[in-house]
């Protein structure tokens, strides 16, 4: 949904809760963006590996500009 880490931070202390708890509740929150993104990043270089010939130069750029514009469009959605 967006919601910066440091809100959960707060919130737990807020609640008087522990680390563990706002382990538990804070990594899955933030888990699922990482993991969506990092998929989609490798479903990327393997649709790009033919034509890269996996030289990890060309890889790594396209990669980057994946990455900058998930992030883009991320906080486009979601604001800082």
């Amino acid at each position: 949904m967006g919601i910066p880490y440091k809100i959960y931070a707060v919130e737990c202390g807020a609640r008087r809760s522990n680390e563990l708890t706002f382990l538990l509740v804070s990594i899955p929150a933030r888990g699922m963006r990482f993991v969506l993104s990092a998929v989609l990043a490798n479903g990327i270089a393997r649709l790009i590996a033919p034509w890269t010939r996996r030289r990890a130069p060309i890889e790594t750029t396209i990669l980057a500009l994946f990455w900058i514009g998930f992030y883009a469009l991320y906080f486009a959605h979601f604001g800082w």
